[in-house]
């Protein structure tokens, strides 16, 4: 094994290891892929399928509020949820709509995309950790004309995500979908890509295997969206993320490209890291901002008494 797939597999938690031989079972199961949201496969199911109905009713009414012509594409933007059997237990209902609360999350994001970037169509795009594809899937309901989408991500999840777009027979048409384990991640280092998209993945990565993407991918890449983990931990490299990379520390080295962060509508989890925003919602922006600073010091404050300063990106706004 390379330097660089050592590196790129590293991580801190043992569940890791059981999560990636049980993405062997899913692939090679006869009726992996058709019953894999369903509860069958728990390493998984913690994973994938964890989001909870609180976080379903935030995320939903975040878009009536600030997208609500997003409402009218709610029946395409559920297609997620006709594949993988997932479990009764995992749906959510929302006034006369019914879909799971993964799902539900993946609506959220495409309504954030679009505030931030608004129209993602003739755009190449890579995502680094992208499950089993649930978010691609969504965003090509909306943005049927993405030009290029990478997945990169471990080699198992590689596997299943082919395997699962595979099996929606969906028509994805002029767009190239193209997999590329992380283990070989050097393929792509000359690439350049117009969205970098991270939800959950980067932010959880050991501080070498982060370095592998701020140092090779995302400095070429116009605009980058990262739902995070945890902010007011990270800020203080506490309850275990010492040997990760703080929030501060990611927007020195990403200085060049002007990142921005900002908080979601889940506070205190759930910080955005992003570039090569739109103007068009800069107030809404500005918001995120002030709920993100008070977050961040006020748990920092209440947990261990030392707030501390935090970089934002709008801090001549």
């Amino acid at each position: 094994m390379t330097k660089i797939e050592e590196v790129a597999l590293e991580d801190w938690r043992p569940s890791l290891d059981h999560y990636r031989k049980c993405l062997i079972r899913v692939v090679n199961d006869e009726d992996g892929i058709e019953k894999f949201k369903s509860g069958c496969y728990p390493e998984l199911h913690e994973i994938w399928e964890h989001a909870l109905p609180l976080e379903s009713q935030a995320g939903l009414d975040f878009v009536a509020d600030r997208v609500p012509f997003l409402l009218d594409s709610f029946e395409d933007l559920k297609l997620n949820d006709k594949f993988g059997s997932p479990h009764p237990r995992s749906f959510y209902g929302w006034r006369e709509h019914s879909m799971s609360n993964s799902t539900a999350r993946y609506i959220w994001n495409v309504a954030y995309l679009g505030m931030m970037f608004e129209d993602l169509n003739g755009k190449d795009i890579v995502e680094v950790g992208g499950g089993y594809g649930g978010l691609f899937l969504t965003m090509n309901q909306y943005w049927t004309n993405i030009k290029s989408y990478t997945f990169i991500d471990v080699p198992e999840a590689i596997e299943l995500q082919k395997k699962y777009l595979e099996s929606t027979g969906v028509d994805f048409g002029k767009t190239k979908l193209k997999f590329v384990p992380c283990t070989e991640v050097e393929k792509v280092y000359k690439k350049k890509y117009d969205l970098f998209i991270s939800n959950w993945a980067f932010s959880e990565m050991m501080s070498d295997t982060m370095d592998i993407y701020l140092d090779n991918i995302m400095p070429k890449c116009k605009r980058g969206f990262l739902i995070c983990n945890l902010a007011a931990d990270r800020g203080l490299k506490m309850r275990g993320f010492e040997f990760q990379r703080s929030y501060e520390d990611i927007m020195k080295t990403l200085a060049p490209l002007n990142p921005h962060m900002g908080q979601t509508h889940l506070p205190p989890d759930a910080p955005i890291l992003y570039w090569g925003q739109s103007d068009l919602n800069k107030e809404w922006m500005l918001d995120m901002v002030k709920m993100y600073k008070y977050n961040i010091l006020e748990v920092q404050k209440n947990n261990w008494a030392v707030p501390v300063g935090t970089t934002t990106g709008w801090e001549n706004e």
